[in-house]
């Protein structure tokens, strides 16, 4: 019963996941400059002589100019809505699971949690028949599916990813007290740098946080465990997976964190039980909706399409590709407890590398951040006048902004330059020196060039009542036309 699923959930599944591509896609497409040319924060000799992992691979890594990326971009882009549609399904997510090993392994910097689950459920997608129902696919294909059941050891694979996203996390998190103590949601609403205007409204209310958290953990762990139960699976599926949602839906009102609760949610829809796709209310919606697509110009075109000669449901060989996969994973997570048993021989490292199989799920484990602040970048100009690089029409100041996350203009640049700042990722520092230099001096070819900058990190330490004084740190310092000797 655990491992049984629903065609129409499975469909859901796919075009939540569609729309996920292509929403990230977009987002990235923002700083497409910065993030994916030589021309950005990270050029390719950069990361070749630098970051670079022998196993991993990337056709982003090809050719760093724009053009190249953009074409890469759309090729994404173009299997997302194929996927989407459900047009030869199983080929446009393996190329949708192909292009974003890709993507993501041409810069590492600017990764989160959202990436490492977004390529996860890609990966076990190809594995499930997601397109057998509301695709092109159910259209052209000549096998008549009167079941909507569907029993799979890759559906129940995925179960365990799913799982594991939670309970690994929640494992790692034994390590640190707050989430045991309850303080946890009051050092994450106090990371300024992705609290929203609510999160801060409420990271005083200190007993109402304590309560949350503990809410919170109780779901993370009850939520994953519940899924496997035998008996009244689909019933208690139907419990589940509300609150999970609700639990994720709530995030982006506190937090941004990008992607990652969207994304979560999306995780869920696979499981949602055949009774829900039954009630006569959701049955009218979806028939009304279906009439009103297939009654549309783009629909009777996609339908002309050559067909795929493919069966919708896989066989059963790719199904134990999940279930080897699966364990491999479970290997891996393992590592990440430290724990003596069941670890991944290093030997079989280049596996999980080449595939990106690796994961370790540390959401704020095992506690929240404690050291949080603000940038501030001081230019000089070549006529000696000083700038701010951060808000160029206004004067430098060093004084707390009154919406530290409202500095940053998307997750990927709060994600960059919050890695920036810290001791491991201090390698990048020299390049994002030479990028800001080119921005000002090439890119908005102002006539008074910029001569040397500044990265100030004002760092401030969470207490368990307010927060200290901010300590001025300096991250870098860059004299535009000083020669550079390491490239």
């Amino acid at each position: 019963m655990y491992r049984t699923f629903d065609l129409r959930s499975l469909a859901a599944f796919r075009i939540g996941l569609g729309v996920l591509i292509i929403i990230d896609l977009i987002m990235r497409a923002t700083f497409m400059l910065e993030h994916y040319t030589d021309l950005g924060m990270l050029p390719r000799y950069a990361v070749l002589l630098k970051f670079w992992r022998t196993q991993y691979w990337s056709l982003h890594m090809i050719n760093g100019e724009l053009w190249f990326q953009v074409v890469l971009f759309l090729i994404m882009g173009l299997a997302a809505f194929f996927v989407l549609v459900g047009y030869r399904t199983r080929i446009f997510i393996l190329v949708s699971w192909l292009m974003m090993i890709s993507l993501q392994n041409r810069n590492g910097i600017i990764l989160s949690g959202g990436d490492m689950l977004l390529r996860s459920l890609i990966l076990f997608a190809i594995f499930l028949p997601l397109g057998a129902k509301w695709s092109i696919d159910e259209h052209h294909s000549k096998e008549k599916i009167t079941d909507h059941t569907y029993k799979s050891w890759a559906g129940f694979s995925l179960m365990l990813q799913l799982a594991f996203v939670y309970l690994f996390v929640i494992f790692i998190r034994r390590g640190g007290p707050h989430w045991w103590d309850g303080t946890a949601l009051h050092y994450a609403f106090s990371i300024d740098q992705m609290t929203t205007s609510l999160g801060l409204l409420l990271k005083g209310q200190h007993e109402l946080l304590r309560v949350a958290t503990y809410v919170t953990m109780v779901i993370e762990i009850s939520g994953p465990i519940l899924i496997f139960i035998p008996w009244a699976n689909h019933k208690i599926r139907a419990f589940v997976i509300p609150v999970m949602l609700g639990l994720h839906i709530g995030i982006p009102f506190f937090l941004n964190i990008g992607l990652f609760p969207w994304i979560s949610c999306v995780s869920w829809f696979f499981l949602i039980p055949g009774f829900f796709w039954d009630h006569p209310k959701i049955r009218v919606q979806t028939d009304n909706f279906g009439r009103f697509l297939t009654e549309t110009q783009l629909w009777t075109t996609l339908q002309k399409l050559p067909a795929s000669r493919l069966s919708v449901f896989p066989s059963k060989r790719l199904e134990w590709v999940a279930v080897i996969s699966i364990i491999y994973i479970f290997a891996w997570n393992m590592r990440s407890t430290k724990a003596p048993f069941f670890n991944l021989p290093k030997a079989l490292d280049p596996i999980g590398r080449s595939f990106r199989l690796e994961q370790r799920w540390n959401l704020f484990a095992p506690y929240p951040i404690k050291n949080d602040g603000w940038f501030v970048m001081r230019g000089v100009l070549k006529s000696e006048k000083e700038v701010n690089l951060w808000f160029p029409e206004q004067p430098v100041s060093f004084e707390k902004p009154k919406d530290v996350s409202g500095m940053y203009t998307g997750h990927r640049q709060q994600k960059y330059m919050m890695n920036l700042w810290t001791k491991n990722f201090k390698s990048y520092r020299l390049y994002f020196g030479k990028y800001i230099c080119r921005k000002w001096n090439r890119f908005e070819n102002h006539k008074d060039k910029l001569q040397t900058f500044e990265l100030f990190y004002m760092k401030e330490r969470t207490l368990p009542v307010g927060e200290s004084e901010p300590v001025k740190t300096k991250v870098w310092g860059h004299a535009c036309f000083k020669k550079d000797t390491t490239s």
